[in-house]
């Protein structure tokens, strides 16, 4: 993937997160009128990290190498895929992931789950939408939504990973 379209797709999707994260949202009065702290924006390398300081979560997005220490040990990750971004929100772990294969060579990873069996996961569910793949898996009270989308520019797949961790 060029740096460019990377660049672009961090953006993105750190943008959209930022928001969530943030709780913005639009057509509702804000619950309080007190002025909130401004988050601490800090540049690592080619990362981006906004920590929110009423409750220390923090927003990573840019180019990453490193999946974030909640991210759980037995969540299977398909082969081959980058990490783009990650953000904790309470008690929610939302972390991103890009792969150069087309979805049809990464959706049996995730429909087939073997390995996601392997490590006590169940899929609970699977559906095609209109640009990918949803898929969800439980495991001991806990659980995890996948969505599979197909990436135009830069060309493959986007790999969106939603779980509540502890």
């Amino acid at each position: 993937m060029n740096e460019k379209a990377r660049i672009g797709v961090s953006l993105l999707t750190g943008s959209i997160a930022a928001l969530a994260l943030l709780g913005l949202s639009c057509g509702r009065e804000p619950a309080s009128t007190a002025k909130r702290p401004d988050p601490e924006v800090r540049q690592e390398g080619h990362k981006t990290i906004i920590t929110v300081p009423e409750t220390g979560d923090q927003l990573v997005f840019g180019a990453t190498e490193e999946i974030p220490a909640e991210f759980p040990q037995d969540l299977p990750i398909a082969p081959d895929c980058q990490i783009n971004n990650h953000f904790k929100s309470s008690n929610t772990l939302f972390t991103t992931f890009f792969t150069s294969k087309k979805i049809e060579d990464v959706k049996e990873f995730y429909l087939v789950a073997a390995p996601f069996q392997e490590e006590g996961w169940t899929m609970e569910g699977a559906k095609q939408v209109a640009r990918g793949y949803n898929v969800e898996f439980r495991k001991e009270g806990r659980r995890t939504i996948i969505s599979l989308t197909i990436s135009k520019d830069p060309e493959g797949t986007n790999i969106a990973y939603v779980t509540n961790i502890p």
